[in-house]
């Protein structure tokens, strides 16, 4: 068991790359709890309404005007959002619910 374990914290991992090294990654370490200010988080959503590239604009308009998501993935064949935010997982479903495609309980 961590240390952080020992002392009930949960922790992520935050991986950047070293502009001047760029085969080297750095990887920072973060409590979950009280996340680190400006920190982005990978959320992956299942939305089982998105089918179109109508969906998909719809999201690309939300996820660009929310201001709190860094980047974004949609692949519509798989039904799935890929997003990077510093904002919280309910924030982002509740975005998307919004836009009118709202993601799976999972």
């Amino acid at each position: 068991m961590s240390a952080a374990a020992a002392r009930g914290l949960v922790v992520g991992w935050i991986a950047k790359t070293d502009d001047r090294l760029p085969s080297r990654r750095i990887f920072t370490m973060f409590n979950l709890e009280s996340p680190v200010i400006g920190a982005y988080m990978k959320y992956l959503f299942t939305v089982p309404d998105l089918s179109c590239e109508h969906g998909r604009m719809k999201v690309d308009k939300a996820l660009s005007t929310f201001g709190k998501a860094k980047a974004w993935a949609i692949d519509l064949d798989a039904k799935t959002i890929a997003i990077d935010s510093g904002a919280d997982r309910a924030a982002l479903a509740a975005l998307l619910k919004g836009a009118g495609y709202p993601p799976d309980g999972r």
